[in-house]
């Protein structure tokens, strides 16, 4: 039964007297969920459907059926605090043993009308069939995501807001840790055995801001872009689609300008003494964007394939390696010169 007059406006009409705490937090546990609320349009058992704004708050881990979502977010500006408790559904995914369902989300929903995404921090999703965490932007801190049939997280393109993951502990995803479909941020994560059940990167998309841990050596705990000679050869037309998802083909402005760089060891090409750097020798082309319109030249700088579009024998576009001939008072780092757009060579990639 409902305590409150409605005159402190119809979004806390929506709200059942039952769950709201003293401090205006509205909590939710697993015995809400099983009674539900028909006041709010949410019917008993799962998902929880968060239809209002507001700050939510868990009371107790909530035990969500296998194949289900455990909540589901339908309104903007909403924030929850899992409280120290989790989110865990009936799924398993861990090495050695993951067949992912690809049903059921721990916490799914997208803001209404395009406004602001969710909050989610401090507790843990765990054991879900599809994307542990799936949500058209929003910011997630401090969460511990486990056994998730698909990514840990999923920062979809649906938002104003690409999204934001801090301070989070990933671990045991079938396919990626996270994943932003359009910019994000991320930073002090530790993301482990990514891709159980499909090879996949670690991360995709996004932007470190800060160092983060990834067990396959694919992000950077110094938090700068990383860049590497990617693994394939490819020809001048086929050269921007070389990268892989989160990298673009560089410039050589963004390799030789001021930016920290680190070069990405798990995805680049080493050779020889290469260590935790690019290689030189034997690679004596690579290709790199110049900045110039379109063009065919035999000249280091201008010649780009008319833009990478070219794979023609009479054709040409620029390359970039390290400096091989070091002499004693050698200040030159790079070597640049033109390959014809037929011939396959690597490419410079760096993070997006």
């Amino acid at each position: 039964m409902r305590s409150r007059s409605c005159l402190a406006g119809i979004a806390l009409c929506l709200l059942p007297a039952s769950v709201l705490a003293s401090d205006g937090v509205i909590e939710l546990n697993h015995a809400t969920a099983l009674a539900g609320d028909p006041a709010v349009f949410d019917p008993a058992g799962y998902p929880i459907l968060i239809r209002a704004p507001g700050s939510y708050r868990l009371t107790s881990d909530l035990a969500v059926p296998a194949g289900t979502d455990g909540i589901m977010v339908q309104a903007s500006q909403v924030q929850i605090d899992l409280n120290g408790f989790t989110v865990r559904g009936a799924e398993a995914c861990f090495p050695g043993s993951c067949q992912p369902s690809l049903a059921g989300s721990g916490i799914i929903g997208m803001p209404a009308f395009g406004g602001d995404a969710p909050t989610v921090r401090n507790g843990g999703v765990s054991n879900f069939g599809a994307s542990c965490i799936d949500l058209a932007g929003g910011r997630i801190e401090d969460v511990r995501i486990v056994s998730c049939g698909e990514h840990g997280v999923h920062m979809r393109n649906l938002s104003s807001n690409p999204g934001t993951v801090l301070g989070s502990y990933i671990s045991d995803t079938a396919r990626s840790s996270i994943v932003f479909e359009a910019g994000g941020l991320y930073r002090d994560n530790q993301a482990l055995r990514a891709g159980l059940a499909s090879p996949s990167p670690t991360i995709i998309g996004g932007t470190a801001t800060g160092g983060n841990l990834c067990d396959d050596g694919a992000c950077s705990r110094r938090g700068v872009r990383r860049y590497y000679v990617s693994r394939n050869f490819v020809d001048g037309a086929q050269a921007l689609s070389a990268c892989e998802l989160g990298f673009h083909m560089a410039s050589r402005w963004e390799l030789t300008g001021p930016s920290p760089l680190e070069y990405d060891t798990s995805r680049g090409l080493q050779k020889d003494d290469s260590g935790s750097g690019p290689p030189t020798n034997p690679i004596p082309n690579v290709w790199v964007r110049t900045g110039f319109a379109a063009a065919t030249n035999q000249l280091a700088g201008l010649g780009n394939c008319a833009n990478w579009t070219s794979a023609a024998t009479n054709e040409y576009g620029t390359t970039m390696v390290p400096e091989m001939g070091w002499g004693s008072s050698s200040t030159n780092e790079w070597e640049l010169t033109w390959g014809p757009c037929n011939f396959s060579y690597p490419v410079w990639c760096i993070e997006d």
